[in-house]
């Protein structure tokens, strides 16, 4: 299967939902800005249609040519595939699924995320963000470079020995050869324009913060207990800058972030005040289960903290912390797990709380976006609950869909397969050239095989193969007699293979496939139940397009392989 990625022919409208990879663009002709996604493009009975709800059915639609516009992708089907969703909503909304559990938290859980997204932008994520200018000045920090002598031992009393003698003149190079146990001893002790970022940290801190020629010491590192001596600093390998920006970029951005989150912390503090219930806290304990693992418990129930308005129910942390104990098996470790749990939770709901706060759960944007996700759940509910029941499978129809369409269940194919297995890949390469030269596949074996079938001219014999398992199976699916296929392997062993024969199996008889046969068969019929039910709401709906608008956006994509396309609720 393939799916239409987006190439953006001028700049995305809106936001993507779903990960589908693609989005509208529309022409610079068109009035657009930042909140594009919003433009309304007509409504269904009287709920506005948006240009981010044409964007999110993008994931729905059948594929198109290799770059398509309006005319080959065809917009009409896409926002026509958009009023049916919300026609299903409304009636889904009509018969109350709306208040059913769990939909109503899942909404609200929904704005909270939303609400909280926003807050983290503009307080953390985009003032975290480096600029050229911290990066660059923090490569030169980082990635200044140093030449210095050092010597180590096991001993911290030898090593201020070995610095007693430095100071009174004796020579270090011979010192670090004759008593030093790093590596640099053999050296004399010379560790040569070795840039910051690459230096033990207790060495760099001692070292970046002297001058040269002075003599520094005992440092405490990982082998035990070192003497430094400056030679000369050197500024940053300009050349390096380009390797290492990415990575420099994403440090400043988590040290930046790490400040920030605590400095909205403690003023969130100070807002909600924080009250943990001490004793429903100590109540809370672990309990090893038959099989092991430790589950949290506790024989209280009501909330084990409040945050502002908000608090956190003692179910909540219980479900936390078992989740946080998958694997542990310490019953201590567990324990000293249970304050980091609810520690991180306060958190959440500082910023939760702060958030709504503000506002940001009930802008317009944010309230489109909940509307287009209650329209998302409702579909599913309605489609699972109400439309899904009626479809009725009968025995017969089972076996007249099978004989009707046979080709949908085939088995895979044998394949009889011989073999060539070389210590290399290169030597693999060699002979996956010969046999396509026409080289005999039994001569090859027995002079170059190293594998179990040499002896029988490399000949494995007959292969099932299942697809995606691995590169083997996947390629045999569709060789034919005389594909050679491969190298594949790896770490000294690697194995050309060639096709011998081929045979293929047919359909798989009823009794095996039947599962599959009801699965698909239910796919049909849903679909047309679907079909009828958009058609029966669209008699009495009341739908506005602007065909004028529609006609100003363009889609333009390519095709990547191996994924697979979302179907649409229903068609014309």
């Amino acid at each position: 299967m393939k799916r239409l990625k987006i190439v953006f022919l001028t700049f995305v409208v809106g936001s993507m939902s779903w990960a589908s990879g693609m989005a509208l663009a529309v022409p610079k002709s068109a009035t657009v800005g930042p909140g594009s996604g919003d433009l309304v493009i007509g409504s269904v009975n009287g709920q506005p249609i948006y240009v981010e709800d044409v964007e999110r059915r993008l994931d729905a639609l059948h594929q198109g040519a290799s770059v398509t516009k309006r005319g080959g992708f065809n917009l009409d089907e896409l926002a026509f595939q958009v009023v049916n969703d919300i026609l299903l909503a409304q009636e889904a909304k009509a018969i109350g699924i709306d208040l059913e559990a769990p939909i109503p938290s899942q909404l609200q859980q929904f704005r909270e995320r939303l609400a909280v997204t926003r807050l983290k932008r503009e307080e953390i994520v985009d003032p975290a963000k480096a600029s050229d200018e911290e990066v660059r000045a923090a490569f030169e920090e980082r990635y200044r470079r140093v030449t210095l002598r050092v010597a180590t031992t096991y001993k911290r009393e030898d090593a201020e020995a070995l610095l007693k003698e430095l100071r009174e003149g004796a020579d270090f190079a011979t010192l670090a050869k004759a008593r030093s146990v790093d590596p640099y001893g053999p050296r004399g002790g010379l560790v040569k324009d070795l840039p910051r970022a690459d230096l033990q940290r207790e060495i760099a801190a001692a070292a970046f913060d002297q001058k040269p020629g002075k003599l520094i010491g005992p440092i405490s590192t990982s082998i035990g207990w070192a003497v430094l001596r400056v030679e000369s600093f050197n500024k940053a390998d300009p050349e390096r800058f380009v390797k290492e920006e990415k990575d420099l970029r994403d440090l400043l951005r988590f040290r930046k972030s790490q400040a920030l989150e605590g400095r909205l912390s403690k003023k969130l503090r100070q807002r909600f005040p924080v009250m943990v219930n001490q004793a429903a806290y100590e109540a809370v304990h672990a309990e090893r289960l038959p099989d092991g693992r430790l589950v949290a418990r506790s024989d209280q129930n009501g909330p084990i903290a409040r945050i502002g308005s908000r608090s956190i129910s003692t179910d909540r942390l219980l479900a936390a912390l078992t989740q946080r104990w998958m694997g542990v098996h310490n019953e201590v470790a567990a324990k000293a797990a249970m304050p980091i749990v609810l520690e991180r939770m306060i958190e959440d709901e500082l910023l939760v709380n702060e958030a709504l706060r503000r506002g940001y759960g009930d802008t317009p944007r944010a309230k489109h976006q909940i509307a287009a996700y209650e329209t998302e759940l409702l579909v599913q509910r309605y489609l699972k609950d109400v439309i899904a029941p009626e479809v009725k499978i009968r025995p017969d129809d089972l076996e007249r869909y099978y004989e009707q369409h046979k080709n949908q269940f085939l088995q895979p194919p044998r394949i009889r397969v011989g073999q060539v297995t070389v210590a290399t890949k290169q030597e693999a390469q060699q002979v996956a050239d010969l046999l396509r030269k026409g080289t005999d596949l039994g001569w090859l074996a027995q002079q170059r095989s190293i594998d179990g079938f040499k002896d029988r001219g490399g000949v494995r014999g007959w292969l099932t193969p299942a697809p995606g398992v691995d590169e083997l199976n996947t390629a045999l699916m569709a060789a034919h007699p005389g594909d050679v296929l491969g190298p594949m392997g790896g770490e000294g062993r690697f194995t050309v293979y060639r096709v011998i024969s081929r045979q293929e199996q047919g359909p798989y008889p009823f009794q095996r496939v039947s599962g599959n046969v009801r699965s698909a068969l239910f796919r049909v019929e849903l679909m047309q139940a679907i079909d009828q039910a958009v058609r029966k709401l669209r008699e009495h709906a009341d739908i506005q397009l602007d065909s004028q608008a529609l006609s100003k956006l363009e889609i333009g994509g390519r095709f990547e392989p191996d994924a697979e396309a979302t179907p649409a609720h229903a068609g014309h």
